[in-house]
């Protein structure tokens, strides 16, 4: 099993009645002033579908972006499954790369997890892009694998890029305010992460297996455009 199939079968596993993650949590105070800005935010990778379902709950007009047709299909039957009002919600397969901004229309956008699987030049014009999306007043939020996340030397997983909170600074030179920034530490347990080694063909591989047990150590950046 692939990387992306173990993924996919995550989200479809996803009990979406418990919808207050942290990254929910995280952006919960800043909630109501996006919303009086214009009430609409982007999504760009959904993933387990939590965020999608916080955000229609609180009375946003949701745009969802992903590469993966499967990903967006799991995500509607989960918010279907419970549930959640999907009149304000608009899906698309698209990868950001080919996002362009019609105008600047969003209070709120997340892009979480995803920038990583870009080189960093690359992620960086992809964030540029989505500024031009964001209102004035509006938030973006941004997570990351961070450089030091254990595997970050050991290099043991293609096409992964590690970045430090400094690599951000730019943003705010470019109009943007800092509103919280922390790298989290938190760890998949042992057995979770040789189960995602096997997933990517790499059973018993000590490195390996050390990446997966800190996937979640990740940068997490909220900014507000000025």
């Amino acid at each position: 099993m692939t990387r992306e199939a173990l993924n996919r079968a995550e989200y479809r596993n996803t009990d979406l009645a418990e919808l207050i993650q942290p990254e929910c949590d995280l952006v919960h105070e800043y909630v109501e002033d996006a919303k009086q800005i214009g009430g609409r935010a982007l999504e760009v990778g959904p993933g387990n579908g939590r965020s999608v379902a916080y955000l229609l709950q609180n009375g946003f007009t949701v745009d969802v972006i992903d590469n993966d047709a499967e990903v967006i299909s799991i995500l509607e039957t989960n918010l279907i499954s419970a549930h959640v009002d999907c009149a304000k919600l608009r899906l698309d397969v698209l990868d950001v790369q080919r996002w362009k901004p019609t105008s600047q229309i969003y209070a709120f956008i997340s892009i979480s997890h995803v920038l990583h699987f870009l080189d960093s030049s690359l992620a960086m014009e992809v964030l540029c892009t989505l500024s031009r999306g964001l209102l004035s007043g509006g938030l973006i939020l941004i997570r990351v694998h961070s450089t030091e996340h254990p595997a970050a030397q050991s290099k043991v997983v293609s096409g992964v890029t590690f970045f430090r909170i400094s690599d951000f600074d730019w943003l705010q030179r470019s109009g943007f305010t800092l509103v919280h920034s922390a790298v989290v530490k938190s760890y998949n347990s042992r057995r979770s992460a040789m189960q995602r080694a096997k997933a990517n063909g790499r059973e018993g591989d000590a490195d390996a297996i050390a990446y997966f047990t800190g996937l979640g150590g990740h940068i997490e950046l909220l900014l507000r455009k000025d």
